[in-house]
């Protein structure tokens, strides 16, 4: 979604500002997502909260690697669908009451508006 909105905006989603640049690394991307984690972190600790502790057997398998848990593939599946109703549902932004995917798409359009401010006026940015 933050790809796609950067993108969308006539941004390079690979082109980073805090995080390093990597190759074939989504740096910006990497960067914008930043102030919507605590809406995945709160999906996550719903799911979990929700869970008794049968389903939390269920749902953890370990990981003997790196000695962590890991979601089985049906409880990924669970956490994706809670994910995306969750951006469906709409929320306050600048006193707009509009779906939480469409403040990714507006935090990126203002995005643009500062580094627009910090280029020469010759250089264009998409098709703003």
């Amino acid at each position: 979604m933050i790809e796609a909105s950067l993108l969308m905006k006539g941004l390079d989603p690979y082109m980073g500002v805090f995080h390093v640049n990597r190759h074939n690394k989504a740096t910006l991307a990497f960067d914008h997502i930043e102030p919507f984690r605590p809406w995945a972190d709160k999906v996550v600790i719903g799911i979990i909260k929700k869970m008794n502790e049968i389903e939390k057997a269920e749902a953890l398998v370990p990981d003997e690697l790196d000695m962590k848990f890991l979601l089985t593939l049906e409880y990924r599946k669970k956490l994706i669908e809670a994910f995306f109703s969750m951006m469906d549902e709409r929320a306050y932004l600048q006193g707009m009451r509009i779906k939480r995917k469409d403040h990714i798409h507006n935090l990126s359009g203002s995005l643009v508006e500062v580094i627009k401010k910090f280029m020469p006026n010759d250089i264009e940015i998409g098709n703003i």
